[in-house]
């Protein structure tokens, strides 16, 4: 009697323990691959943030090169001091040469992935540079003007 009931009872256990492996495996399967999608995602997040940072470096740089070196040459240049259209679409094209050939190529790589117009995002991003220089030099001209 013990014999027929440890025969019918094994093969529902066997099958019990075989599903409860199946399900325990299923599960680590997940866990690592949701752990592996955790790190994928930070790497591609800290890619996207040292590209963002070297940017705003080289932008930085491109801007102060690029008003030292032509902005001002081409000011003493002229008779009013300002540029024309031309000279200024002159200055755009060479921060934008100084630019994508100064950023990493692993930076380019990142920015072409996230960015449907990189060329245009590199015009906003030198503009954006233009502006904060400006408005740096401003806040300087008035903390000399207006000393506390």
């Amino acid at each position: 009697m013990l014999d027929t009931i440890q025969a019918a009872v094994m093969p529902v256990l066997a099958s019990a323990i075989a599903a409860a492996l199946i399900l325990l495996i299923k599960y680590g399967i997940n866990f690592i691959e949701a752990k592996v999608g955790e790190l994928e995602n930070k790497k591609h997040r800290e890619a996207i943030i040292a590209a963002l940072e070297e940017v705003d470096y080289i932008a930085t740089k491109t801007v102060k090169a690029v008003k030292q070196t032509v902005v001002d040459d081409l000011r003493e240049k002229s008779a009013d001091g300002k540029l024309t259209s031309e000279e200024k679409e002159e200055v755009l094209n060479k921060a934008i040469d100084i630019f994508k050939n100064s950023i990493t190529n692993e930076t380019k790589n990142v920015l072409v992935k996230q960015i449907n117009n990189l060329d245009s995002w590199i015009v906003d991003q030198l503009e954006a540079k233009v502006s904060e220089e400006k408005d740096n030099m401003f806040f300087k001209i008035n903390g000399l003007a207006n000393p506390k």
